[in-house]
């Protein structure tokens, strides 16, 4: 990100690829957000909507999972203002930085029997028990909410 605020455009993106694909989906959100611009600024305009479609879809999900909290809120705020920079150069519009916070509300209620599931899951296959790791972790799958769009 300091190289994209530097104007170093190609080496932003040389930086921000391995955050691209990080685990940790802020990050990855966050990284996304700036290779976006760094696309835009190199002229790569198709690859720079898409790449903002994908930063798009990616905080949807998360609000639609009720996500948005916990110890990485920060990371999220900082995600949805990049979000936000991106879409007024990429796009040469505004949009708003702020959440409804019934959205994210509605989402967690949504999700939780999910994330019970995935927790029952996990707890199972540190025991061992494979067979019921495997079986909570379908039934959480099959969930008609399940957040199909947040792995990918």
């Amino acid at each position: 990100m300091a190289e994209y605020r530097r104007g170093n455009w190609s080496k932003a993106l040389e930086w921000l690829s391995q955050p691209e694909r990080s685990s940790h989906l802020e990050a990855a959100i966050l990284a996304k957000s700036f290779a976006a611009m760094a696309r835009h600024q190199l002229g790569n305009t198709a690859s720079a909507r898409e790449s903002l479609e994908e930063v798009n879809r990616r905080l949807t999900v998360v609000v639609e999972t009720g996500e948005l909290s916990g110890p990485t809120f920060e990371n999220y705020a900082l995600a949805f203002s990049a979000r936000k920079e991106a879409t007024q150069l990429i796009l040469g519009r505004e949009i708003p930085t702020t959440v409804p916070l019934n959205a994210v509300a509605e989402g967690r209620k949504r999700w939780q029997p999910i994330l019970r599931l995935l927790q029952t899951g996990e707890q199972l296959s540190k025991q061992q028990q494979w067979a019921q790791a495997s079986d909570a972790f379908t039934q959480a799958l099959r969930q008609s909410g399940f957040a199909w769009d947040l792995w990918n």
